[in-house]
């Protein structure tokens, strides 16, 4: 006597649970049996028949990832997860004073940036004063003005302030500005 056992296919999406819009996220179809194709939409109107595809989102929200695989055998199944894409925080500085003179060179930054719709607040600020020097802060949310004096000297070309800023969900942009001493 002789029976015969089917397993049933378990199929399952692993990648990232959230991915800030613009960046690249990767998925892949996890089963128990060997999948010969898989057909992915990704929730945004875009779609792949790659192995672990990877994708770009260019909007916000919450978004429904579907993968239908075919198996070995013939036989088909889909499932589905949520992805939540983030939007990017929106740095908006104003230099206060940009046209600095040695010895008298104390220069500001007015921090009124804004970190999206989609998280819950300010992570990080860091601004590169472009001497050399840095100010770091984490959850800077109240420290709107920022102030630099120590230029070592005054140059015939600028000084370039970068500032990278991240929201609560590690989501960075990026501001810069060239100030001459």
């Amino acid at each position: 006597l002789w029976i015969s056992v089917a397993s049933a296919q378990n199929l399952s999406i692993s990648s990232d649970s959230f991915v800030c819009v613009k960046d690249l996220i990767s998925f892949r179809a996890i089963s128990n049996q060997t999948i010969v194709s898989e057909s992915w939409s990704f929730g945004d109107g875009f779609t792949s028949n790659q192995q672990n595809p990877s994708h770009i989102y260019n909007n916000i929200g919450l978004k429904t990832v579907t993968v239908e695989a075919v198996f070995s055998g013939g036989s088909t199944k889909s499932v589905s997860r949520q992805i939540m894409v983030h939007d990017l925080p929106q740095p908006q500085f104003e230099l206060n004073d940009s046209l600095l003179c040695f010895g008298n060179h104390n220069l500001c930054i007015e921090d009124n940036s804004t970190m999206g719709l989609t998280t819950s607040g300010y992570a990080s600020r860091l601004i590169l004063w472009g001497d050399g020097a840095r100010s770091d802060a984490q959850n800077p949310i109240n420290e709107k003005e920022v102030c630099y004096s120590s230029y070592p000297k005054p140059d015939d070309k600028p000084y370039t302030i970068n500032i990278e800023i991240s929201n609560d969900k590690g989501c960075e942009a990026r501001w810069s500005a060239n100030v001459f001493v």
